[in-house]
């Protein structure tokens, strides 16, 4: 196990995480009001408003006629609505130490759909959600439920356990180094108390047969995951508050026991995880894991989604160095980033095709830009001089199959591969200024 101190920050940025208000999930049953005091001081201390959401189940109703459809009655719903609306207000007030009721909405159907539905809605920054030892959201739905609203959730969702009284202390945020984990510590950040810590921790499997110690390994997973935990804490380091540390743990363990011990150890007040993403190494922390902790941690659970594809597609890129897609819907976001980050630079493109024996090699120009046009299914790469911006030299790849983006290995540059067919044009833009004359 390896423990590190935070980097040292400068200005503190925003927090990516950081949108709507915060919404509390709740039916206003139990006896304990842990997640209305864990959203009212996440709400407070992001300076947030704090919207309730209660969902009210359709009344069954059967027809003696069958396939004859019979409409709810619209008096009876109104009761409910209102039935629920006093019983989860008076939940809330009952724990909210005097401060003003936020309101209450209540909404029918399913308990999973909507409350995802109404976090979309309202643009949430996190859901919180109430739990009961060793049966996570039971108070509100059961844990199928509770799987759907971590799948279907597009922010953050954090499961209170009945002990919670204040923020966290003490956060283990288990990484894989994808963008659904790397989203949990940024969302972890959101919640630590002030002078809190924040332990990154990555889990490697076990060795089957160790190796001996004069071995050394050409690929020392110990040794690439310190390489990715300095590039996460890089991008962390502008949204880490002034007075939180940010600390670094490899440990080797099964990833759902690993990260429990991992927790019970260091005394950590919440775990926060990713659903799921694909993972640098073997061990990912895929939906089912974040499942298992959820059902089985004895501390709050923050479970946060991946973002969006293009948003997912840059942070791989910022903290693995590469990032590769073969889906069309992820090409023109990626590929705009790529041309934010190097026009003007210098472009050495080289294009083979052995289907047709075309070999063409260009260098010296600077990239003007790349973009994929969807209609057309092609990626245009556009090169030219910026003193002569009327001329201009465009390299189309048709048909393209799957893209990848990485670090050129001196780190003054970035690599575009364009795999089509079995060929594929390589664009390497670099910070160098030639000499040579254009080819």
């Amino acid at each position: 196990m390896t423990v590190e101190p935070g980097p040292s920050r400068g200005r503190v940025h925003v927090n990516p995480m950081l949108r709507g208000p915060v919404v509390l999930a709740t039916d206003g049953a139990g006896q304990g009001g842990a997640a209305v005091v864990a959203a009212q001081l996440i709400a407070e201390r992001l300076d947030l408003r704090l919207e309730v959401v209660t969902v009210l189940e359709p009344t069954p109703i059967f027809s003696a006629v069958p396939e004859v459809v019979v409409v709810s009655d619209p008096t009876i719903d109104e009761i409910r609505r209102r039935a629920c609306e006093t019983t989860v207000s008076d939940y809330v007030c009952r724990f909210s130490g005097g401060a003003p009721p936020p309101r209450v909405h209540v909404r029918f159907g399913g308990v999973a759909a909507e409350v995802s539905r109404f976090a979309r809605d309202v643009s949430a920054t996190m859901v919180v959600l109430g739990s009961a030892p060793h049966r996570r959201f039971r108070h509100m739905a059961s844990g199928d439920r509770a799987a759907q609203v971590l799948h279907s959730a597009q922010c953050p969702v954090l499961s209170v356990p009945p002990s919670f009284t204040e923020l966290p202390h003490t956060v283990i945020a288990a990484l894989d180094f994808g963008p659904a984990s790397v989203r949990a510590a940024q969302a972890a950040l959101l919640v630590v108390a002030d002078g809190g810590t924040v332990l990154l921790t990555h889990a490697l499997a076990p060795l089957v047969h160790p190796a001996a110690l004069s071995t050394a390994t050409e690929n020392d997973p110990g040794a690439e995951a310190r390489t990715l935990f300095d590039r996460v804490r890089e991008e962390l380091g502008p949204i880490v508050p002034r007075n939180v540390k940010l600390e670094t743990r490899l440990i080797t363990d099964d990833a759902i026991e690993g990260i429990i011990s991992s927790a019970a150890h260091a005394g950590a007040d919440l775990i926060a995880v990713g659903t799921h993403g694909g993972g640098f190494f073997s061990r990912l922390l895929l939906g089912s894991v974040a499942e298992g902790l959820v059902h089985h941690a004895k501390q709050a659970v923050l479970v946060s989604p991946p973002p969006s594809p293009g948003e997912a597609l840059e942070l791989w890129r910022r903290v693995t160095g590469v990032t590769s897609s073969s889906h069309q819907q992820e090409w023109a976001a990626a590929l705009d980033g790529f041309t934010r980050r190097n026009a003007g630079r210098t472009m050495m493109l080289e294009a083979d095709d052995p289907e047709t024996g075309a070999h063409v090699t260009s260098h010296g120009y600077s990239l003007m830009g790349v973009t994929y046009e969807p209609s057309a299914h092609r990626v245009e790469i556009m090169m030219g001089d910026a003193s002569r911006p009327l001329q201009h030299l465009t390299r189309s790849v048709v048909n393209p199959d799957e893209i990848t983006m990485s670090a050129t290995p001196m780190g003054d540059g970035e690599t575009l591969d364009i795999r089509h067919g079995r060929g594929h044009t390589t664009a390497i833009a670099t910070s160098v200024v030639p000499n040579a004359a254009r080819t």
